[in-house]
C-alpha cells in the first residue's frame, strides 16, 4: 500500500499544501490516503474541511485514516480497516497512523490501545519507535506491559523512547523496572532514566535515585558479569529491598550466569514485585535459569497471588523440555 510517492514526497518537502488538498480528490485511494497523512498536521479551517470528508471516502482504509483524525473510531469496521493499515501497510503508512493515533485520548478511545500494542510488537523498529511514542502521548495504560519489555530492546533508541514513554504514562509500578534502566549500558538510556525518575513526584523513587549505596549498586552493575553477580549476592544477602529493579533488570543480562543468580536473589529477597520477571525466565533457553526461577517463584507464591500465576506454571509443568524443570513445577502446583 505504498502511500508516499514521488509527488507527495516532493509536496512535503515543498509545504505544497495546495497540492496536497488536491490530492485528496486522486483517483486512487493511496494517493488520497497519502495526501490525507501529509496534512494531518495542518489546522487551518479550508484544509480541515476537506480532508473531513474523506470519512465517506469509497475505499475503507481512507475512510479509517480520516475517522482516526476525525470521527468515532468505535464502530467496528473503522478498527479492523485500522488493523489492516498497521499489520500489512507499509512503514510510511504505519508510522504516520501511529502520529494520528497518539493524538487521540485513549481513555475515550479505547480502540486505539489495540492499534498501538500491535505496531509495538511490529519488526521494523521504526514503526515501533513511532508506537511508543504513541502510547506516551495518547497516555495507554494498557500499553505498559509491552513498554517494559521495550526497555530490554536491543536498541539504545527504543529503550529511550520506552522511558520517556513510561513516564508520560505516570504509571506507579514501572518505576520499578525505570530504575532499573540506571544500570543501562547506554549512557543516553542512563541519563534519560535519571531524568524521567527526577520527575516522578515519587518520593519513594526520589530517595532511592538519591541514595549513595544505591547509586554504587547501579554502576556496579553496569560494569562486568562478575561486578554484576557480586552485587545481586550483596542485595540478597543483606535483604536491601531497594534493589530489587536491579534484580528484575539482571534477568534480562546476556550473560546466563547473571540471569541465574537474579533469579535466586529474587527468591531470597521475598519480595513478589519479582514475580513476573520469573515467569518471563520461564521461557529462558537454558534449562537452569527457568529451574531456578521456579524454585524463586515457590518462596514467592501464595494462596493470594497463586491464581494469577497459576497457568503459565502449568505450561512449564507440561512442556518444559527438561524433566528436573517439569517437576518442579509440578511441586510448585501443589503447593498449597
Amino acid at each position: 500500500m505504498g502511500i508516499l510517492g514521488p509527488n507527495i514526497d516532493k509536496m512535503i518537502k515543498n509545504n505544497d499544501i495546495e497540492g496536497l488538498v488536491e490530492l485528496l480528490n486522486h483517483k486512487k485511494p493511496d494517493i488520497r490516503a497519502g495526501a490525507l497523512l501529509a496534512l494531518s498536521a495542518d489546522t487551518s479551517e479550508s484544509t480541515i474541511s476537506k480532508v473531513k470528508e474523506l470519512q465517506k471516502d469509497p475505499d475503507p482504509n481512507v475512510r479509517a485514516l480520516a475517522t482516526l483524525k476525525f470521527g468515532d473510531t468505535s464502530e467496528g469496521s473503522v478498527i479492523e480497516n485500522l488493523k489492516l493499515i498497521i499489520t500489512e501497510g507499509s512503514r510510511s503508512e504505519k508510522i504516520q497512523a501511529m502520529r494520528l493515533v497518539g493524538n487521540r485520548n485513549v481513555k475515550k478511545n479505547p480502540e486505539i490501545s489495540v492499534l498501538i500494542q500491535i505496531a509495538l510488537i511490529d519488526k521494523d523498529p521504526l514503526v515501533r519507535e513511532s508506537a511508543i511514542k504513541a502510547a506516551g502521548s495518547s497516555g495507554d495504560t494498557h500499553s505498559v506491559n509491552l513498554l517494559i519489555i521495550c526497555l530490554h530492546d536491543k536498541l539504545h533508541q527504543i529503550r529511550v523512547e520506552a522511558i520517556l514513554a513510561l513516564g508520560q504514562i505516570n504509571d506507579e509500578g514501572s518505576y520499578k523496572h525505570i530504575i532499573g534502566s540506571l544500570a543501562d549500558s547506554d549512557e543516553n538510556v542512563k541519563n534519560t532514566a535519571r531524568l524521567v525518575l527526577k520527575k516522578s513526584g515519587n518520593k519513594e523513587v526520589i530517595d532511592s535515585i538519591n541514595d549513595a549505596p544505591f547509586i554504587d549498586m547501579v554502576k556496579k552493575m553496569a560494569l562486568s558479569e562478575t561486578s554484576r553477580i557480586e552485587t545481586i549476592h550483596k542485595i540478597a544477602s543483606q535483604s536491601i529491598k531497594r534493589g530489587l529493579p536491579l534484580l528484575i533488570k539482571a534477568c534480562s543480562d546476556d550473560f546466563k550466569a547473571v540471569r541465574v543468580e537474579a533469579a535466586i536473589a529474587i527468591g531470597n529477597l521475598g519480595d513478589s514485585g519479582g514475580l513476573e520477571s520469573l515467569v518471563k525466565l520461564l521461557n529462558d533457553q537454558f534449562f537452569d535459569v527457568r529451574l531456578e526461577a521456579v524454585h524463586a517463584m515457590e518462596k514467592l507464591i501464595n494462596s493470594s497471588n497463586k491464581a494469577k500465576y497459576k497457568e503459565f506454571i502449568e505450561k512449564t509443568a507440561k512442556d518444559d523440555s527438561h524433566k528436573s524443570v517439569r517437576e518442579a513445577a509440578r511441586l510448585l502446583l501443589e503447593k498449597k
